[in-house]
C-alpha cells in the first residue's frame, strides 16, 4: 500500500527523498503518516456491538451498567507530556498524512486543533475514520484546505441494521452527513466496515 503511494500515489514526489534517506541511513526529514489516536480520549456517542470501552465512552458506560466492567474502571483522556506538546507542531508540519481516529474524531476538539496546527495543509493528506453521526461542517471547512482528504465512514449495513449494530445511530442523520462529506472538493469517501 505504501510502496504504491510512493511510486504512483499522493507521495510520489517524496520517492527520491525516501530512497536517499534509506540509502544513506540518515534521519528522515519527513514522516509518511502520523496517526493521532487517543488525544480526544475514548469519547464516542455510539455503543457499537463490536467495540470496546477503551474506544467508546458510551460503550464503557453501558458495560459498567451491565456489570461487565467494574465501576472504577474508566478510560481517561490522555494528557501528552510537555515534550510531546512541544514537538507536536514540528512533527505535524513534517507529516505527509495526518490520520484522525477515535473514539469519534468529529466529537473531539483536539481533532480541529491538530488540523489547525499544520501551517501548509495544502502539502498534507488528511485521513479520518468517522461514524458520520455528527455534523461534519467544521471538519469540511478545515479539510478543504488539505491536499487531499480521505474520509472513511464506518458502517455495518444501512437503515435499521446499522442503527441496531451501531446503537444508537440514526440512519437519516448518517445519510445526510455522508452527503455533506461528499461535497468536500478534495475528498475521497469510502465506506468501511468491521468484520463481525
Amino acid at each position: 500500500f505504501y510502496i504504491d503511494r510512493f511510486t504512483q500515489g499522493e507521495f510520489k514526489d517524496y520517492k527520491t527523498r525516501l530512497e536517499n534517506i534509506i540509502e544513506n541511513n540518515t534521519p528522515p526529514d519527513f514522516y509518511a503518516s502520523v496517526e493521532m489516536d487517543g488525544l480526544g480520549g475514548n469519547g464516542c456517542n455510539l455503543s457499537c456491538s463490536m467495540c470496546s470501552a477503551s474506544l467508546s465512552s458510551t460503550y464503557q458506560k453501558e458495560a459498567i451498567a451491565l456489570k461487565e466492567l467494574p465501576q472504577e474502571q474508566r478510560v481517561l483522556k490522555l494528557k501528552p507530556n510537555a515534550m510531546v506538546l512541544k514537538e507536536l507542531p514540528d512533527i505535524l508540519n513534517k507529516t505527509l498524512e495526518l490520520k484522525l481516529v477515535g473514539g469519534e474524531p468529529l466529537l473531539a476538539k483536539e481533532t480541529y486543533q491538530l488540523m489547525k496546527m499544520i501551517r501548509k495543509p495544502e502539502n498534507t493528506v488528511c485521513r479520518i475514520i468517522t461514524n458520520a453521526t455528527r455534523d461534519p461542517q467544521q471538519f469540511i471547512e478545515l479539510a478543504s484546505k488539505f491536499k487531499k482528504c480521505i474520509v472513511n465512514v464506518s458502517l455495518e449495513g444501512y437503515k435499521e441494521l446499522n442503527n441496531y449494530i451501531r446503537y444508537p445511530s440514526n440512519w437519516d442523520i448518517i445519510q445526510n452527513n455522508i452527503k455533506k462529506l461528499q461535497t468536500l472538493r478534495n475528498g475521497e469517501l469510502t465506506i468501511v466496515c468491521t468484520i463481525n
